[in-house]
Formats: structure tokens, sequence, C-alpha cells
């Protein structure tokens, strides 16, 4: 989670959360939360995080 909250404050996402779900929801480990300003930076924060993931080998399945 904090590999994914680094990326949404790099590209300067507003009050990101990061909820850690492991053991509780069978269907995901952790939801990461944030606001942006305009649909463009909404999208580049969702790129870098799944960037960042991707290269530290996390394992991400799906993203919404």
């Amino acid at each position: 989670m904090r590999l994914a909250l680094e990326a949404v404050e790099e590209k300067k996402g507003i009050d990101p959360l990061a909820i850690d779900l492991k053991g509780i929801a069978s269907f995901t480990d952790a939801f990461v939360i944030c606001t942006g300003q305009q649909r463009r930076q909404t999208q580049a924060i969702c790129d870098a995080v799944v960037d960042r993931l991707r290269q530290t080998s996390s394992d991400l399945r799906t993203q919404q």
C-alpha cells in the first residue's frame, strides 16, 4: 500500500486513503482511494499506481 500511496502523492492526488482488507475480504487485499481535480489527472494517478505496482512485481490482478 505504501507504494500505491507514494504514486498517488507524486501525481498530486487529493486526500489519499488506503484500507487494508487482508483477512477481511476474499476479493482484495486493499483499497486505495483518492480524488483528482479533473479526469485527466485521475487517469494519470491510476496509471502511476498501476505502473508502480507492476515495477515491483506486486500481484496486481484487477483495477477499478
